[in-house]
């Protein structure tokens, strides 16, 4: 949200990236704590925070690439389009797919394929559509 205001020009980039580095702090103070203190069977500070850090890159790669031709690209806004839905549905395929062929680059190819599939389907078929309805709905109760 902080950074949809600065692309809206509502705040300032430089007040953006002071809110980005509180928030990384915040979250290395959660790691620390987090790992530090509570035993993990699974997990380990050093195979989660880099794909936090990984995102936190490619977030601020694609705020700054924005005005960019890369940044307009039919590509990138069809993804941010579908992009709920590859949030929400990313985790099915992830789990299903790593039990069956562990972790491997094979299981993170599929995950992108399979959900990028499935998100167009989702956000064709009920996304899209239960906004309508939220809309005829809202419409009814308030015609004005």
């Amino acid at each position: 949200m902080v950074f949809y205001r600065a692309f809206e020009d509502e705040i300032e980039t430089r007040q953006a990236l002071l809110y980005l580095a509180l928030n990384m702090v915040s979250t290395g103070f959660a790691f620390w704590v987090s790992f530090g203190y509570f035993e993990h069977k699974e997990y380990a500070l050093s195979s989660v925070a880099p794909s936090w850090l990984a995102g936190y890159a490619l977030f601020l790669g694609f705020f700054f690439m924005r005005s960019s031709r890369l940044g307009n690209s039919w590509l990138l806004d069809y993804i941010g389009e579908i992009s709920y839905s590859v949030y929400l549905l990313h985790p099915l395929f992830l789990f299903t797919l790593a039990a069956g062929f562990g972790a491997s680059w094979l299981t993170i190819g599929l995950t992108i394929v399979l959900s990028l599939v499935a998100a167009q389907f989702s956000d064709q078929w009920i996304e899209k559509p239960g906004i309508q309805l939220g809309k005829n709905i809202v419409k009814r109760l308030h015609p004005s």
